[in-house]
């Protein structure tokens, strides 16, 4: 499903953010990707997605070498892969059903097939009563759940999840990763990144332990207890 190969990432200023990664996430697989700020967990979710190319290396996403594809390709690619962002990425201008109902517009599914999809997947992340309320008038669990409903509505194969938890209290956050709990239930691989130990150690689920750019820890069914390492000015 995900494949790092012998995967280095450095950016134009010098700084190298990944080295010498390799990982293998399986099909319907729940990984937590841990590591403090800066450890390099951001980018090595950037690179499933195309945001980014390894300097050198290889990553395959449902078997396609991410580098390799075509500018045509990436739409579809993002389509198969949903991203969780920590400070949501809602539209302020629109409510809660223009919100997910956007993400579908961008590839032409008709009004029929919106007003179908859309209120299905509010009320699987419990906002169907919030589908008129715009993002300033929800909570921030809220809007983090309405930013799931809005990766999920293409019916990706994996979700990413990019420290989706950082700016909620840990009641929402809780709430977030049980639907992420059950998202991975129906099938759907999800990677999230986060250095937040209680949720990992909550879940005990696979976790990989980035440290200054490396891997340095891949356990099936772990636990995180945070490394005392140098600053790390990696992203």
């Amino acid at each position: 499903m995900i494949l790092f190969q012998e995967v280095f990432k450095k950016y134009a200023d010098g700084t190298e953010a990944l080295r010498d990664v390799n990982l293998e996430i399986k099909p319907k697989e729940f990984v937590f990707v841990v590591g403090s700020s800066g450890a390099g967990k951001t980018t090595l979710l950037r690179l499933v997605v195309r945001e980014e190319v390894p300097t050198s290396g290889k990553v395959f996403v449902d078997g396609d070498d991410i580098a390799a594809l075509k500018d045509k390709d990436i739409p579809e690619l993002r389509r198969k892969v949903g991203y969780i962002f920590q400070d949501y990425k809602l539209l302020a201008g629109r409510n809660a059903f223009d919100n997910v109902a956007f993400s579908l517009e961008v590839v032409g599914k008709s009004d029929d097939e919106i007003n179908r999809i859309v209120p299905k997947y509010l009320e699987m992340v419990g906002l169907l009563n919030k589908i008129k309320s715009f993002p300033y008038q929800l909570s921030g669990g809220e809007r983090q759940r309405l930013a799931i409903a809005r990766a999920l509505v293409h019916e990706p194969k994996i979700i990413l999840a990019d420290e989706s938890t950082g700016m909620i209290d840990p009641s929402s956050t809780w709430e977030i990763v049980k639907l992420l709990d059950k998202v991975n239930s129906w099938g759907t691989t999800v990677v999230m990144a986060t250095h937040d130990f209680n949720v990992v150690n909550l879940l005990k689920k696979r976790v990989v332990e980035i440290n200054d750019g490396e891997v340095v820890r891949d356990e099936k069914s772990g636990l995180y207890e945070p490394r005392h390492s140098k600053t790390s000015s990696l992203v």
